[in-house]
């Protein structure tokens, strides 16, 4: 009997991890937030698109290497997403999230399948990681 009852709750908790938000987010193309050394694993793989969407000054005070600068606050973005491979993941980051995550819901709603930096460039920073400048 008790096996039976360990081996139910067993099965309920592994049904219960595939409707985690994380896998729900995957299978209906929600952005996923992702913490900075996890993000810094993904981008050195050559198949993902990186893109600093904070403005021209803040990106020539230090961006991630081989990041491109898309200006979320402007229309710079909205102009260079053709360019973009909808193929392809495209990871977005800005300061601290917050301008990332606009970005990010505007390349969702074109259907890229998109990552976001949890705490932006600042986190990167606090964690003694490179940048370029």
């Amino acid at each position: 009997m008790r096996t039976s009852v360990l081996k139910f709750f067993i099965l309920l908790f592994a049904v219960s991890l595939s409707f985690s938000p994380a896998a729900h987010a995957q299978k209906e193309g929600k952005i996923i937030t992702v913490d900075v050394l996890k993000f810094q694993k993904k981008i050195k793989n050559k198949n993902v698109q990186l893109i600093d969407v904070r403005t021209v000054q803040e990106y020539n005070e230090g961006h991630l290497k081989g990041a491109t600068n898309y200006n979320v606050l402007d229309s710079t973005l909205q102009k260079n997403m053709d360019k973009l491979n909808k193929k392809k993941p495209v990871y977005v980051y800005c300061r601290s999230g917050v301008r990332s995550m606009r970005a990010a819901e505007a390349l969702k709603k074109e259907g890229f399948k998109v990552f976001n930096m949890d705490g932006g460039i600042t986190s990167w920073n606090e964690k003694q990681l490179p940048v370029e400048k």
